[in-house]
């Protein structure tokens, strides 16, 4: 995966068959990421956002 940018704690990444998805955040981080996207990539369809996985302790 790539990552296309940060919002706070939501991260927008970019599958390598092109799939974009926005993982973590606050509803504002997510928010903001969003607005950010249809201002600059129009065409990137996101589904709902996913949590990110919680890191394991060892």
């Amino acid at each position: 995966m790539l990552s296309l940018g940060a919002f706070g704690e939501a991260r927008l990444m970019q599958h390598l068959d092109g799939r974009i998805e926005l993982l973590g955040g606050t509803e504002a981080h997510r928010k903001a990421a969003l607005e950010r996207l249809a201002r600059f990539l129009p065409e990137a369809r996101l589904g709902q956002p996913k949590p990110l996985p919680c890191p394991r302790r060892r």
